[in-house]
């Protein structure tokens, strides 16, 4: 990843926990591949990349068999769905 985001320059820290990439970019330490949401919601930081994701992970919701078709657990299922589709539409 690093090799199509930023060709020729090599890191100048790591780290493993957002919060960590986030204070760096902040301090001008460098740049980071954070989560869109993050990212803008930082006033210091500026997106580089293009419109396209430059990571993508599929996520993933467990749900007891035996709780799957309860009111409740179908309420909050279908409010994550609905919550998740309204921010892939703002990207």
């Amino acid at each position: 990843m690093r090799r199509q985001m930023a060709p020729g320059t090599e890191p100048v820290v790591r780290a493993n926990q957002l919060e960590a990439l986030r204070r760096l970019a902040v301090d001008g330490v460098g740049r980071a591949v954070l989560p869109l949401l993050m990212g803008e919601a930082e006033p210091g930081l500026a997106r580089v990349s293009g419109p396209e994701p430059v990571v993508s992970r599929d996520l993933w919701l467990v749900i007891h068999p035996e709780l799957r078709k309860t009111a409740r657990v179908s309420a909050v299922v279908d409010w994550i769905i609905d919550d998740c589709l309204t921010r892939l539409t703002r990207l």
